[in-house]
């Protein structure tokens, strides 16, 4: 585990979408649906699990918030993800190398360093989470 200041991460969509040869992809739940419909549309050729290796030409940041977790059958090849409760965190990394195929699938969570109080939506369930994970991680 990492812990970070509370805020925007360095490396932010905005960061991603700068950087050459690669597309950056943002799905937010403030999105309106038709929108984030439309984009899950172009690119799920390119994040969906089975996809061939021809389909991501060049590398795809994807940027997102729970709104594409349930029901998606997405396959990434990296995850970095904001410390979340343990429900939430196993939904994303079962989203990290998908079938298996991939030899290496880098993944890390960020937590805020002040996020030592209950949060507004789940209560003391993220900060219980970090705190196993301290215990646990190698």
């Amino acid at each position: 585990p990492v812990s970070q200041p509370r805020g925007r991460y360095p490396g932010g969509h905005a960061v991603l979408r700068a950087e050459p040869d690669a597309e950056a992809l943002l799905l937010i739940g403030r999105m309106r649906p038709l929108d984030r419909d439309a984009l899950v549309e172009r690119y799920l050729k390119r994040m969906r699990a089975g996809r061939a290796d021809a389909d991501n030409p060049v590398p795809l940041y994807v940027v997102a918030t729970q709104t594409i977790e349930v029901g998606a059958d997405l396959d990434f090849d990296a995850l970095l993800s904001e410390s979340a409760p343990l429900d939430a965190l196993r939904q994303r990394f079962g989203r990290l190398n998908r079938l298996g195929s991939r030899v290496q699938a880098p993944a890390a969570i960020l937590h805020p360093r002040d996020a030592d109080r209950d949060d507004p939506v789940y209560g003391g369930a993220i900060v219980a989470t970090w705190q196993w994970l301290a215990r646990v991680a190698v």
